[in-house]
């Protein structure tokens, strides 16, 4: 989602900070997979965290934003008819 971008050399530049949630997503998941015992389970979250970052590398590359709650309210009728349409 980076390539082509400049990316400051600065610790608290706010493109760094931000790439700190995905990280924390990540150590969240893989404390999930060390705790939970069931694998249908370890593997249902990771299945969630894939299907979530694969829309998210695309949105992102559209709107050069991630998505987010008020966004997939705002989006709510728009994707009910996309659903309902025969196309």
């Amino acid at each position: 989602m980076l390539a082509g971008r400049d990316i400051p050399l600065s610790a608290l530049d706010p493109d760094r900070v931000a790439m700190a949630g995905p990280a924390l997503v990540v150590l969240l998941v893989a404390a999930i997979d060390r705790v939970v015992r069931p694998v249908w389970l370890r593997w249902s979250v990771y299945g969630l965290a894939v299907i979530y970052t694969a829309l998210n590398v695309a949105l992102v590359h559209v709107l050069s934003s991630p998505m987010t709650w008020p966004m997939l309210r705002a989006a709510r009728g728009t994707l009910a008819d996309l659903r309902s349409s025969t196309i």
